[in-house]
């Protein structure tokens, strides 16, 4: 009785603990799939509000050339990077590729390999060619959606732990 009883507080201490970042990031979620449909020709800006998760980083759901995959956003980076895993189930580099490309990382410089995106989507914003590069295998623990998919939009915009962007 008395282990059950310690490991039913055991998982709600687990539970307690996770539960501000799950109902922010469904909270995320639910926003960026709730977005307006993209405007016709002529129409209005298309907008995607953002909330940060409880460590202030803004954690979405991307479709890559049709392909869904998590990234972070990061103004840092100067163009969409993506992990070498994510990179190889698009298809866009096999073993043996020449990764000739100079990247700064968290952990020194590497080479990875450039590549153009044909369409990158987040909620009802769709980017076309955006510039990437598919970081070698280890190098990159998650993806980054950079500058070369931000700068093309109107804008964006944080105030406190929210991100609009504008297309």
């Amino acid at each position: 009785m008395l282990k059950m009883a310690l490991g039913a507080a055991a998982l709600a201490v687990v539970i307690a603990l996770a539960a501000p970042d799950l109902v922010q990031r469904l909270v995320a979620a639910m926003e960026v799939a709730n977005a307006p449909p993209q405007p016709a020709a002529g129409g209005g800006p298309v907008r995607v509000a953002l909330a940060a998760d409880r460590r202030g980083h803004f954690q979405v759901d991307l479709s890559v050339n049709g392909r869904a995959i998590e990234a972070l956003i990061d103004t840092g980076a100067s163009v969409l990077a993506l992990t070498y895993d994510d990179g190889r189930a698009l298809g866009l580099i096999r073993p043996g590729d020449k990764m000739d490309v100079k990247m700064q990382t968290a952990n020194g410089v590497v080479n990875g390999k450039r590549v153009v995106l044909g369409t990158v989507r987040l909620g009802s914003i769709s980017v076309s060619d955006v510039e990437g590069i598919v970081a070698p295998e280890g190098a990159l623990p998650v993806n980054l959606l950079g500058m070369s998919f931000l700068k093309q939009l109107r804008s964006f915009e944080m105030s406190g732990n929210r991100l609009v962007l504008e297309q």
